[in-house]
C-alpha cells in the first residue's frame, strides 16, 4: 500500500532519535501536481497522487500540512456519502487513517499530547477495522512515543508492550525492533540503565533480522548502537561504550549518515578527553568536524574542541572554538546551549585575564539562565507593584482622613457633638443596611449553589443514567460469558475511563475541546457495543479550530448525541450513522449532530425538549447566555423524503491561556 513505508519512517524516525528521509526529486513532485490538475480524475486516484506527494515531503512543514488538509477534505466529504460501495468505503477509511497519523505528526508535542493521542487512537481503530494489524500496532508505538514525551511512563510502556505482543505474533520485524528500541528509551529516560541495555540489544538484533534490509533499518541500528554506547558510558564501561560508538560510526560511514557520524565521533573524543588522552581526543573531534554539518552536532564538537584546548591551557585556541560555537548557538537560539557556551567563554576570558569580556560573558550567561523564568519574575513584579500602589493609596487616604479630623477638632464643641451624632446615626443605618445586604447575598449564594448542585445532578443523570450503566455492565458480562475476554477488557477499560471522565469533568465549568471530543468518542464507542455495532460514528473538527486552545462546557452536547442513537436510529438494524461536527461561523463555535434514521417523532420531540431545557439552564448558569437557540429539524432529500434528523446550536467557549 502507498503509505506503509512512510508510516514506518514516522514510527522509528520522527518519534525516536532522529529521522531519515530519502531525497525527493522536485521533478517527481511537479509531475504529480500536473496530474492533480485534471478535474475529471476520481477522488480515489486523487488521494493516491496526494499521498505520493506526501511521501516526498516532510509531513510537519507547510507543504505537508497543505496537502494533508486537502486529503482530509476529500476523505471526510466522501465518507458522508451513503451510496459508497464497500471497496470505496474501505479505500476512503484507509486514507482517513493516514490523515489522522499525519495530523498527529503535524501537532506532535507534549502541549498537544492529548489531541495527538486522540488522532492516533482514531487511526488505530480504522486500521484494525480494515484488518491492517501491522499498521495498527506500529501506530500504537507512535502513541507510546507521545505518552513518553508527556512523561506518562506507565502508559507509554503499556502501549509499547501491547504493540510488541502483536507484532511479535505477526513476525513483522521492523515493528518489533522499533518497539524494543522505544521500550529501551523509556528505561533510559528513567536512568534504569540495566533494563535499557537489555532492550537496546534486542532492538539491534531486531533490525539486523530484517530481510531485505534497506537504508532505514541500517540507520535505526546505528541509532540503537549510539544509544547503547551512551548506556555503557553511564555504567562506567568506556571500552564497551567506544566499541558501540565505533560500530555505529561504521554504519554511518557506509551509508553516508554524516550527521550521525559526527555525534559518534564527539562521544568517542569526549571519553578520551576525560582520560586525558588529548591526542586521541583531538583526532576524534577533528574527524567529527569533517562529518558535521551546520547543526547541533557541529556545535557540540566546537564546544568539545574548546574544552580540550582549555584543559591544555591553550586559551587562545580554546577561545576561537568557543566563539564559533557561539555563532551557531545564536543561530539556533537554543537557551540550553547558549548557557553552556556563555559560561565556557566566561571561563576562557577570565583565564586570558580579559576581565571586561569575561564580565560581559558572565552577564550573558546569567541572562540566558534567567530567560526561562522571565515571565514568572515579571508576574511577581507586577503583583508587587499592584500591592505597593494599593498600600500607598490606603496610606494617603488615611493621612487625608487624619487631617480632616484635626480640622474638625478645631471647630466648636457643639458642632463637633452634632457631627459625631450624625456619624453615629449614619453608622447605625449603614450597619443595619449592611447586615441586610450580607443576609441577602448569603441567601442568594446558597440558592445559586443549590441550583448549581441540582444542575450537576441533572447533568450526571443525563450522562450516566442507570439504564446506560446496567446495560453497559450487562453487555460486558455477556462478552465474558462468551469467552470474548479481550473485547470485554477493552470495553471495560473504556467504560471505566468514561465514568472517571464524566465524574471529574462534572465538577468543572469548562474543559478543553480536545478532552470533550475524546470523551464523546469513548461514549459513542460504548454505545456501539450496546447496540450490537449497528451504527458507526464520525467526529469532524473544522480546519480553523484548535481543540487545544478552546475551553467548552463539558458534555453539553451529550444529551443530543444520545437522542441521535436511542431515538434517531431506533428502527435501524444496520448501516446507522451518527455524524458530529464542530465548526465556526461569524467567529462563534457551533455544534451539529445528525443521524440517518427515520426522522422526528413525538416521543423524540418530548425527549429533546427535556434535553433542551437542561442545556439552557446549564448555559445560563455557566455562561449567562440566554440568546442561544437550539434547533432540530428533519433532513430531507430532493424528493422531500426524510433521511434523518440534525440538531445544531452555538457553544460558548473561552480561550485556554
Amino acid at each position: 500500500m502507498v503509505h506503509v513505508a512512510r508510516l514506518i519512517v514516522l514510527l522509528s524516525g520522527l518519534f525516536v532519535s532522529g529521522s531519515f528521509y530519502a531525497t525527493a526529486q522536485n521533478r517527481e513532485i511537479d509531475s504529480l501536481k500536473v496530474l492533480l490538475r485534471d478535474t475529471k480524475i476520481h477522488d480515489t486516484t486523487r488521494l493516491f497522487l496526494l499521498s505520493s506527494i506526501m511521501e516526498r515531503v516532510k509531513v510537519s512543514d507547510s507543504v505537508g500540512v497543505h496537502y494533508n488538509t486537502i486529503i482530509g477534505e476529500i476523505v471526510f466529504r466522501n465518507l458522508r456519502n451513503r451510496r459508497l460501495t464497500r471497496k470505496e468505503k474501505e479505500t476512503y477509511l484507509y486514507y482517513q487513517a493516514f490523515w489522522y497519523t499525519d495530523k498527529a505528526t503535524e501537532l506532535f508535542s507534549a502541549r498537544n499530547g492529548r489531541l495527538v493521542v486522540y488522532y492516533l487512537d482514531q487511526a488505530i481503530a480504522i486500521f484494525r477495522q480494515l484488518k491492517m494489524d501491522d499498521l495498527a500496532w506500529n501506530t500504537m508505538i507512535n502513541k507510546g512515543h507521545i505518552l513518553r514525551k508527556m512523561n506518562a511512563w506507565d502508559e507509554a510502556i503499556s502501549a509499547y508492550f501491547t504493540a510488541l505482543k502483536h507484532l511479535e505474533a505477526s513476525g513483522y520485524m521492523p515493528g518489533v525492533a522499533a518497539a524494543y528500541g522505544a521500550i529501551a528509551q523509556v528505561y533510559d529516560d528513567q536512568s534504569n540503565y540495566p533494563m535499557a541495555l537489555t532492550y537496546y540489544k534486542k532492538a539491534i538484533a531486531g533490525y539486523r533480522a530484517i530481510e531485505p534490509r534497506e537504508a532505514q533499518a541500517f540507520y535505526e541500528e546505528a541509532i540503537m548502537l549510539h544509544n547503547l554506547g551512551y548506556v555503557y558510558y553511564q555504567l562506567y564501561d568506556n571500552a564497551k561504550a567506544k566499541a558501540s560508538y565505533l560500530e555505529s560510526l561504521e554504519i554511518g560511514r557506509k551509508y553516508g549518515f554524516s550527521d550521525h557520524m559526527a555525534f559518534d565521533a564527539d562521544k568517542i573524543g569526549t571519553m578520551y578527553l576525560e582520560e586525558k588522552n588529548y591526542a586521541e581526543a583531538l583526532a576524534w573531534f577533528e574527524k567529527g568536524l569533517e562529518y558535521a554539518e551546520k547543526d547541533r552536532s557541529r556545535n557540540n564538537l566546537l564546544l568539545s574542541m574548546g574544552k580540550l584546548y582549555f584543559e591544555k591551557k591553550d586559551f587562545a585556541r580554546s577561545l576561537g572554538y568557543y566563539r564559533q560555537a557561539l555563532v551557531l548557538a545564536q543561530e539556533w537560539n537554543d537557551p540550553g546551549v547558549l548557557v553552556t557556551t556563555y559560561y565556557d567563554l566566561y571561563k576562557t576570558y577570565k583565564a586570558l585575564n580579559r576581565p571586561a569580556e569575561a564580565l560581559r560573558m558572565h552577564e550573558l550567561y546569567l541572562k540566558a539562565k534567567d530567560d526561562l523564568k522571565k515571565d514568572e519574575a515579571e508576574n511577581q513584579l507586577l503583583q508587587q507593584q499592584l500591592k505597593y500602589d494599593y498600600e500607598k493609596k490606603e496610606l494617603l487616604s488615611k493621612a487625608a482622613h487624619d487631617r480632616k479630623l484635626a480640622a474638625i477638632r478645631t471647630e466648636s464643641e457643639k458642632e463637633n457633638v452634632r457631627r459625631n451624632a450624625a456619624i453615629v446615626v449614619i453608622s447605625v443605618v449603614f450597619l443595619i443596611g449592611g447586615a441586610f445586604l450580607v443576609y441577602y447575598f448569603r441567601q442568594k449564594t446558597r440558592m445559586n449553589a443549590s441550583r448549581n448542585n441540582e444542575l450537576k445532578q441533572k447533568l450526571l443523570l443525563t450522562q450516566m443514567n442507570p439504564h446506560f450503566i446496567f446495560n453497559s455492565i450487562d453487555t460486558i458480562q455477556s462478552l465474558i460469558y462468551n469467552k470474548q475476554e479481550k473485547e470485554a477488557i477493552s470495553y471495560l477499560t473504556k467504560f471505566s475511563r468514561l465514568t472517571r471522565q464524566i465524574l471529574e469533568n462534572s465538577r468543572e465549568n469548562y474543559i478543553l475541546l480536545s478532552e470533550e471530543i475524546a470523551m464523546l468518542d469513548n461514549y459513542l464507542t460504548i454505545q456501539k457495543l450496546l447496540y450490537n455495532n449497528h451504527f458507526t460514528h464520525t467526529i469532524e473538527i473544522g480546519e480553523d479550530i484548535d481543540p487545544e486552545s478552546l475551553l467548552v462546557p463539558p458534555m453539553l452536547t451529550q444529551p443530543f448525541i444520545e437522542n441521535a442513537v436511542r431515538h434517531g436510529l431506533k428502527n435501524k438494524q444496520e448501516g446507522g450513522l451518527v455524524h458530529i461536527q464542530y465548526y465556526t461561523r461569524n467567529n462563534q463555535l457551533h455544534f451539529e449532530v445528525s443521524d440517518n434514521g427515520s426522522g422526528l417523532l413525538n416521543e423524540v420531540q418530548r425527549h429533546k425538549s427535556l434535553s433542551t431545557q437542561i442545556t439552557r439552564e446549564r448555559l445560563q448558569s455557566i455562561a449567562s447566555r440566554t440568546d442561544i437557540v437550539i434547533q432540530t429539524a428533519n433532513i430531507v432529500d430532493d424528493n422531500n423524503v426524510v433521511r434523518g434528523v440534525k440538531t445544531w446550536f452555538e457553544i460558548p467557549y473561552v480561550y485556554n491561556t
